[in-house]
């Protein structure tokens, strides 16, 4: 085999004494057998290879657009959770002022039956029942309308039906305060 003169890298701080370095040794090696030496390490830096401004700009785009959307998403958000906690606050204002509208309402009827109130034509709207057991009952006569009376009649004859026996105004305010809100809630107008 003829010898083939291997230009290696310039290794003139490594003294001759010093054995070869594995790049000087796969490098010979790879010569000897007529192939183009092995990068052994770090792939040289590529020449000619840079990001494109255009693609850049690209990315920053679309970045710029992603975090628009995330800012705006966050915003809904916050406007959603502020909206559902307004309408919590609003329900539950009206579940407290509930159980006052229905007792208002129940101590009027109780001052109509009991002539507390003048209430002149209170037999074309409604009539006492007959039962000795509910004495507070009422059925309605004629044809229903949307007027108080018959708007809260069945409120009132739910309230009856606990009544047992008829009571002062002061007593059956007391009574009244007494009976749970699950049980006038069904019955709401």
């Amino acid at each position: 085999m003829a010898s083939v003169d291997v230009d290696v890298a310039d290794n003139s701080d490594i003294t001759d004494n010093s054995p070869p370095s594995k790049r000087d040794r796969i490098t010979k090696e790879a010569v000897k057998r007529g192939r183009p030496p092995k990068t052994v390490g770090r792939p040289p830096k590529a020449t000619g290879l840079t990001a494109q401004p255009s693609i850049i700009l690209s990315m920053m785009s679309r970045v710029a657009k992603l975090e628009t959307t995330v800012s705006e998403l966050v915003a809904a958000k916050e406007s959603l959770e502020k909206n559902v906690k307004e309408q919590g606050d609003t329900i539950r204002s009206l579940h407290a002022s509930l159980p006052a509208q229905e007792n208002t309402t129940l101590r009027m009827y109780h001052k109509i039956i009991t002539n507390e109130y003048h209430f002149p034509s209170l037999s074309v709207y409604v009539k006492q029942s007959r039962s000795s057991r509910f004495p507070y009952m009422l059925t309605a006569c004629g044809k229903s309308s949307k007027g108080f009376l018959h708007a809260n009649l069945s409120l009132w004859n739910h309230v009856a039906k606990l009544m047992p026996k008829r009571l002062h105004p002061k007593a059956f305010a007391a009574r009244l305060g007494a009976i749970p809100l699950a049980i006038l809630t069904p019955h709401s107008t």
